[in-house]
């Protein structure tokens, strides 16, 4: 089964084995460069909308918030596929009044 068929099947044993393969990298030196080309393209878009040259068309704020946003949810989606897997390897806790 590929990585696709996994995050839309979304089972157990698919949120474990997708958030080992993005907790290898996130927090390796591919995750490094990730975040540095997302805080890239963050300061790009805001240097770009502030510039009053002639030729540079400034973003409108509605599509400057959604640039921002859909940066950022791809950074939340990778932390919460790690989270996701790292609560399914946690034991349960009873309770203990049972």
């Amino acid at each position: 089964m590929n990585i696709s068929e996994r995050l839309i099947r979304r089972e157990e044993q698919d949120i474990l084995e997708i958030g080992n393969i993005i907790k290898a990298t996130y927090y390796g030196q591919f995750g490094e460069v990730l975040k540095a080309i997302v805080d890239g393209l963050i300061t790009y878009d805001l240097t770009l909308n502030q510039r009053n040259e002639r030729d540079v068309v400034p973003l409108s704020s509605d599509r400057l918030l959604g640039r921002l946003e859909g940066y950022q949810t791809v950074i939340n989606k990778l932390e919460l596929a790690i989270q996701e897997a790292d609560s399914l390897r946690e034991p349960i806790e009873e309770d203990e009044d049972d």
